[in-house]
């Protein structure tokens, strides 16, 4: 008989820091069938891969249920079906949101280079110790 694993995204309610995140993974790992679980409350989401042929979403949605969060997006949302699941990194930026971030950062050190500020002081000998030690402090801070 054929695997038919079936990658499907779970919204959940309920779910508020890292141990509803580990209590959830840890209870849907334990259910036969379960190829692979991600759980992220940042998002509410829970990633999970499952063979069709041994577990249904229902019975998924149940074990969650039980554990007193409410699944918002039943039956009947949109899932990826594949015959066999690579490895996916659902956790990495997307190239043109780190694309942007790279250029406004290249754009603050041009103007902050071309404006003329300078926020550590040239040194002289009528400096005292504490503004010393301030541009020590300052110097550590390198961009």
């Amino acid at each position: 008989m054929e695997q038919r694993l079936i990658r499907k995204v779970l919204q959940i309610d309920g779910m508020t820091c890292t141990g509803c995140e580990m209590r959830i993974e840890n209870a849907l790992k334990k259910l036969e069938g379960v190829v692979e679980v991600k759980a992220a409350f940042i998002n509410s989401n829970v990633y999970i891969t499952f063979n069709e042929n041994i577990i249904r979403l229902e019975q998924i949605i149940q074990a969650i249920e039980k554990l007193d969060y409410k699944v918002r997006n039943k039956p009947g949302t949109a899932f990826v079906t594949k015959t066999n699941v690579k490895e996916e990194a659902g956790d990495k930026m997307p190239i043109s949101r780190l694309l942007g971030i790279g250029i406004i950062l290249l754009a603050l050190f041009v103007i902050i280079g071309n404006t003329g500020s300078n926020f550590i002081p040239e040194i002289n000998q009528s400096m005292g110790y504490g503004i010393l030690f301030l541009v020590g402090l300052l110097t550590s801070l390198h961009y």
